[in-house]
């Protein structure tokens, strides 16, 4: 079987879109076509005619693809050209036969730097197979709010599709023996007594935290003021911030600035679940001086109750000691630590990243980690 690899380029955008329904099913319908056109057409930070994807081919049939979500990437002084890995697939009848190494190869061969945060184990074991370094993590928080019934069925449900006999025995716990009543109880019961042990009043600070709906002028002054604590970082300037944060299509992102005295010092964008996410709560996207701690606190206890009790747990992910040490400080709970991977074939820049001694910036706002649905 002979399978031709290739960049696609944009005669090819309606059959790609096929290829995803066919690929993704009931998913793709969050995918094409208002996603794929952000994402791969309408993003300001493309510079040619191709598009940023490879494809598999059988003849004239797409059996495969790996995409990149292209990002201004500052590493020390100077800005590269970066993408992330993201919507990589290949149809379950061509998987086995070497198709993903050759994509992601082919792939991570053009921009600078190409590197992924949250992806499938299988892309993870061909990504390190083929080279791809890790980065340092990124680390997982979580403050629990409130359970309820219908939260515990749901997520017994998804944790339970891949095994039919547990997903029935829970059905008739539930049922006859009302088992998600009890465990919501338990589990609230569980979150009081938590707080009550670890009981952290909001600190009172002078900052004016206010919606916006565009990012301004004003994020760069903020962005060129503080930039450099970070070696390594996607670019948080305005007109990366309204493509992905505005301009992005089906996630109803909020935005807030705080100031103090006129004067911008931070920033935060959030996001509240439904029921297919469990009603979480997503610190997508916070920043400012890393060592003004007032204001990360600032901006965190803000987020907490602007979400209040409508939510079930408020998530926050970052590489960042400084938010690390507020979260905690807020009663949020360490869940788990994600690992980047990178490749670049340039090798001033492999040396860059490799350093130990390097400040990464990700955040939950990297990558594509943040979608709906829930990856």
């Amino acid at each position: 079987m002979a399978v031709n690899i290739r960049q696609a380029d944009k005669k090819d955008q309606l059959r790609l879109w096929d290829f995803v329904q066919t690929a993704y099913g009931k998913r793709s319908q969050h995918k094409v076509p208002d996603r794929w056109l952000w994402e791969f057409t309408n993003n300001p930070f493309l510079d040619e005619e191709k598009l940023p994807i490879f494809i598999a081919e059988d003849g004239d049939k797409i059996v495969g693809q790996t995409c990149g979500m292209y990002v201004p990437l500052k590493i020390k002084n100077k800005k590269y050209k970066a993408a992330w890995g993201v919507d990589f697939i290949i149809l379950p009848e061509y998987r086995g036969l070497g198709l993903g190494p050759r994509l992601q190869q082919a792939m991570g061969a053009c921009p600078d730097i190409f590197f992924s945060i949250v992806m499938a184990h299988s892309a993870r074991y061909i990504k390190k197979k083929i080279g791809h370094k890790p980065a340092p993590a990124v680390t997982v928080y979580r403050k629990f709010v409130k359970s309820s019934p219908d939260i515990i069925l749901l997520y017994l449900s998804k944790r339970l599709r891949k095994y039919p006999l547990l997903q029935e025995i829970t059905r008739i716990a539930c049922t006859y023996f009302q088992m998600h009543l009890f465990l919501s109880y338990f589990i609230n019961l569980s979150i009081l007594v938590y707080n009550k042990i670890n009981r952290c009043g909001f600190p009172d600070f002078k900052h004016l935290i206010s919606e916006i709906e565009l990012f301004d002028d004003r994020i760069n002054v903020l962005w060129n003021r503080t930039c450099n604590q970070y070696d390594i970082i996607v670019s948080r300037e305005k007109q990366y911030l309204n493509w992905k944060f505005v301009q992005q299509p089906n996630l109803p992102y909020k935005k807030f600035i705080a100031l103090i005295n006129n004067d911008i010092k931070g920033y935060v964008v959030l996001r509240k679940g439904g029921l297919d996410e469990l009603y979480k709560g997503h610190i997508i996207d916070l920043y400012c001086q890393r060592n003004d701690h007032n204001t990360i606190l600032s901006l965190l206890s803000f987020a907490i109750n602007w979400f209040g009790n409508n939510v079930s747990s408020i998530e926050c992910a970052t590489t960042v000691h400084e938010y690390r040490q507020a979260l905690q400080k807020l009663g949020f709970i360490m869940m788990e630590h994600i690992e980047p991977l990178y490749f670049t074939n340039q090798p001033h820049i492999a040396e860059m990243l490799s350093d130990k001694h390097a400040e990464w910036f990700l955040a939950k706002g990297d990558d594509d980690w943040d979608q709906h649905p829930p990856i």
